[in-house]
């Protein structure tokens, strides 16, 4: 099209010099041949003019559509990737969802054999108990007994919620490690925290199935010792309890790490900063 209008133009200025040509050799009058070559000198402008407004829009024309091309695949390019960003987020959530019912479950099978034990415990400590006079303090020792049993429990579940809440904000630091990268970060010292942390959760996790295997049962010995051997199955409890409670905080430790070398590596963005406050709050808890 461009081609056709520039041949065009051509052919106009060279049909318009043959007429200025004719007009010189006419009879015309010179005042009139030169009124004459002027108004044609003025049309050749003009078409000049014409044309060249015509290659304008016909240039802006083809960068506007040059542009919205370009922005439709950008638009594109973007839209793609957030798809995959979400998909990779989505799978990362049932992942997560997957292994937190799978541990749940272990752990309540693992508790109906535990239970068996405690029951077999429970009609030990009966007979154990009848040769105990005081009725009161067999009553308590019994009650004791339980209470250590439910106590347990309820530390294990504690300590399961705590790694849940944990293992969701380590979820979060990896979905957001991989916004960093794909800024084009470097972030290798993130990943490194990220797998050191996810094995520290792995052995917590272990070690809570473990602590829910345990059963506490009240060797009793003699009348005379008895308050001594109720305190030792409450000491033994508290014990394995500590040990437990290090081996949490040392996950949630290792949590706190890779927000924090996520942090630095996004320099103090928002993302980074969300992601240290939201794992400074949850390791308080």
């Amino acid at each position: 099209m461009m081609i056709f209008k520039k041949y065009l133009a051509i052919a106009t200025v060279a049909i318009s010099i043959s007429g200025v040509a004719a007009f010189a050799q006419s009879e015309v009058p010179a005042e009139t041949q030169s009124a004459q070559m002027r108004d044609a000198i003025q049309a050749i402008r003009k078409d000049g003019r014409l044309d060249v407004e015509a290659l304008r829009k016909e240039a802006q024309n083809a960068a506007e559509t040059a542009r919205k091309e370009v922005g439709s695949q950008i638009k594109n390019l973007k839209g793609e990737a957030r798809e995959a960003l979400e998909a990779k987020r989505d799978e990362i959530k049932d992942l997560t969802k997957d292994k937190r019912e799978d541990l749940r479950k272990e752990i309540s099978i693992r508790r109906d054999e535990t239970k068996k034990k405690i029951e077999e415990e429970r009609i030990k400590l009966k007979e154990r108990l009848a040769e105990i006079k005081d009725e009161r303090r067999r009553q308590i020792v019994e009650r004791i007994a339980t209470q250590i049993e439910e106590l347990n429990d309820r530390l294990t579940d504690h300590f399961l919620d705590v790694l849940e809440k944990l293992k969701k904000v380590l979820a979060r630091i990896e979905e957001r490690m991989q916004k960093v990268a794909d800024r084009g970060a470097d972030v290798t010292t993130v990943r490194s925290a990220i797998e050191t942390a996810k094995t520290a959760v792995a052995k917590a996790e272990e070690a809570v199935g473990a602590q829910a295997d345990k059963v506490y049962a009240v060797n009793i010995t003699t009348d005379e010792k008895l308050r001594v051997d109720v305190s030792a199955v409450r000491e033994a409890l508290n014990k394995d309890i500590r040990v437990l409670r290090d081996v949490v905080q040392a996950a949630r430790k290792a949590i706190h790490d890779a927000a924090t070398a996520l942090a630095r590596v996004a320099k103090g963005g928002r993302d980074g900063g969300r992601v240290a406050t939201t794992t400074a709050t949850t390791t308080q808890q």
